[in-house]
Parts: C-alpha cells; sequence; structure tokens
C-alpha cells in the first residue's frame, strides 16, 4: 500500500463551496497542522492570491508572509477568530502551528486556482 504524504492528503479535502464572501475564491479546505509544524501555501505563483483562514481548532496558529529572505508575522490567530490577508505575486503564506503537542485545525478559503499554489508542510526548528 502506497503511503501519501500530509500536503496531498491536505489538497484532497479541498472542496467546492459556495458561501458568500466579499472576494470570489476557487476553494476551500479543512487542514490539519501537526504540533510543531507550518503549512505552506503558495510562493512560485505567477500571480497575487487571499486568503481567509478561521481557527476551528483549540490551539493558536501564527500567519506569517514570505517574501523572498523575509519573514514577517501577520497576526496570531486565535481559536474561534478568522483573517483575511491578501499575498502578492510570488509571497508565500505560512500557517504555523504554535503548539508542540497539539494539532491546530483551520478551515481555508482560496481566492486563487488551486492547481496554481504550491501545498506542503515544514517542520520548525525545534
Amino acid at each position: 500500500m502506497k503511503r501519501h504524504s500530509l500536503g496531498l492528503v491536505a489538497t484532497c479535502l479541498l472542496v467546492m463551496s459556495g458561501e458568500v464572501m466579499d472576494w470570489p475564491f476557487a476553494g476551500v479546505s479543512g487542514t490539519l497542522i501537526p504540533p510543531g509544524q507550518t503549512f505552506l501555501l503558495g510562493g512560485g505563483q505567477d500571480g497575487a492570491f487571499k486568503v481567509n483562514a478561521c481557527n476551528t481548532g483549540t490551539v493558536a496558529v501564527d500567519i506569517l508572509r514570505q517574501s523572498k529572505d523575509v519573514t514577517s508575522l501577520i497576526t496570531t490567530l486565535t481559536p474561534g477568530n478568522c483573517v483575511d490577508q491578501a499575498f502578492a505575486f510570488g509571497e508565500m503564506a505560512k500557517l504555523r502551528n504554535t503548539s508542540k503537542s497539539n494539532q491546530a485545525s483551520l478551515k481555508i478559503k482560496i481566492n486563487r486556482a488551486l492547481n496554481s499554489l504550491g501545498m506542503r508542510y515544514q517542520s520548525d526548528p525545534s
């Protein structure tokens, strides 16, 4: 039996939705971020994208922006709260689980064709 990476599992969770937002979007993902890891979205795309992230879990998630070699904190998303954030051409959204022992859970809406955005997990340095 072949094992699939967590990134592939997250991609497979993407579904189309008809929810109303103030900007058009291409899909919704229920994303789980393991303890001590960061979910990376984008980075090599040919245009801007917007993300709406809602923390549906019990641990805080840092929302960061990486542009070239500079990473900056946008906000810390506490359980039950949401954020809308735009990312420019070539920028990467980094969604970092702040817990080293509990899984984070987010509902992520993206306004761009999902096949044009890279998605993967990264272990955080200890």
